[in-house]
């Protein structure tokens, strides 16, 4: 059978660290650097009775990714637990979004390698808090759990993300990773509150 009668269609599942001071549901550090397990407490543990709190700038920072990227924001958005269990997912269950995203739909463009512009579209943009890290030694298994928790973006259809922690702003991440970033911040300046007049 001949290969041209086939076409490759790759989609890219990426999830990327909102540059948020504290976790998803709770008041963690949601840095890195700190030491096994010092950045936990009883929430993004996942003991008995705790109440996570949404937080707010997590939101704003991915409303403004989905703004950037052309997508549709939709009025309602719901979390949902997604149960499974491993040893660096202390709840077995992760709070995610799926069937009712933050975002539906949207494009960035970069340049194909003649330089013409090429529209990779979106299918959604969602958030959900991150898992624990998995640390596997000669003579033992580890788990630290100050990931756990820390606010994501996950993006289907767009790779714009690298593994190492991030070093500097959302701005700086979008203008490295994409060649629309000044589509991208003209888009969210006009998106921005502003001030109000004088007069």
């Amino acid at each position: 059978m001949a290969t041209d009668a086939y076409e490759a269609v790759i989609g890219l599942e990426v999830h990327t660290h909102l540059l948020t001071r504290s976790k998803l549901f709770c008041g963690c550090a949601a840095s890195f650097g700190a030491g096994p397990n010092e950045n936990v407490c009883p929430i993004c543990m996942g003991m008995p009775g705790v109440l996570p709190v949404l937080n707010r700038r997590a939101v704003e920072l991915a409303l403004r990714m989905g703004l950037a990227a052309h997508s549709h924001v939709q009025d309602y958005s719901v979390f949902a637990r997604k149960s499974y269990f491993y040893p660096d997912l202390p709840k077995g269950y992760q709070i995610s979004q799926y069937e009712l995203p933050l975002c539906k739909g949207g494009y960035i463009e970069i340049g194909d390698g003649d330089g013409e512009p090429r529209r990779i579209r979106l299918v959604r943009i969602h958030m959900e808090e991150d898992a624990g890290k998995n640390i596997h030694e000669a003579d033992a298994s580890l788990v630290d759990f100050n990931r756990s928790g820390v606010p994501l973006v996950e993006k289907y259809g767009l790779s714009c993300a690298t593994s190492a922690p991030p070093k500097d702003d959302w701005r700086k991440v979008i203008s490295a990773a994409t060649s629309t970033s000044r589509c991208a911040l003209r888009v969210l300046r006009s998106w921005a509150p502003r001030p109000k007049s004088k007069t």
